[in-house]
């Protein structure tokens, strides 16, 4: 009995010194909420409180961008076959709100491919929303052909000035969607294609998992 009570005290010394779980979780957008699972209520039971972890290096689903840049960068498109009167333009979520470079460029439709994005002028500007995480996984080739024709709608049959391509950043998500749409408008080579965004703004980067999607895309494309 004495054994017992001597194990149980022992045990009961241990827990009073364990210390507090915490418990990360991670939500669809990329924020991240900490549980801390040891804290308990006046009955003793278990608590669950959530805290959001404010930290903008970790909690979004998209390349940050800590370099804001306001400018729309048009890709040169004049050495390629069919192109003519396509004013394609990329940017970051801030050149989408930037009214006069807007208007300098004569842009007058929108494609946000960013994550919690609003639409800044809709009054003059048409917009088409399509919300894709920077994320590996994601399957960006579901996306293309909603963006393919948005921009084919505004370029080559509205003809209605100059078409924005936007993320957060204007790195990654931006720049696959148009370089699989010039691949596929065009006829152009993967390679050639990341090159001509490149020309138009050097920090463009699809994430590892987009490169490969682009890759299969440019096998499917090129058996047609």
């Amino acid at each position: 009995m004495n054994n017992n009570n001597s194990l149980q005290d022992l045990i009961n010394k241990r827990k009073e010194k364990m210390k507090n779980v915490d418990t990360i979780v991670t939500k669809e957008n990329g924020q991240k909420y900490k549980l801390n699972i040891g804290t308990k209520d006046n009955d003793g039971k278990v608590n669950e409180q959530g805290e959001a972890i404010v930290d903008p290096k970790n909690i979004f689903g998209f390349v940050v961008d800590t370099k804001p840049d306001d400018k729309c960068y048009q890709v040169d498109l004049s050495g390629v076959t069919g192109a003519e009167g396509y004013k394609l333009y990329i940017g970051s979520q801030d050149a989408a709100f930037n009214e006069s470079e807007l208007t300098n460029h004569h842009i007058k439709s929108i494609l946000n491919v960013g994550y919690g994005l609003g639409n800044a002028f809709p009054k003059d500007i048409a917009y088409c929303n399509t919300e894709i995480l920077d994320d590996i996984d994601f399957k960006i080739r579901d996306r293309f052909q909603e963006c393919f024709d948005f921009i084919n709608l505004h370029q080559k049959q509205l003809k209605s000035g100059g078409t924005l391509v936007h993320c957060n950043a204007g790195v990654s998500r931006s720049s696959t969607i148009l370089i699989a749409f010039l691949m596929n408008q065009f006829s152009l080579s993967l390679q050639e294609s990341i090159q001509l965004v490149k020309n138009a703004r050097p920090s463009i980067r699809p994430n590892y998992g987009f490169y490969k999607q682009l890759e299969d895309y440019e096998k499917e494309i090129t058996k047609k």
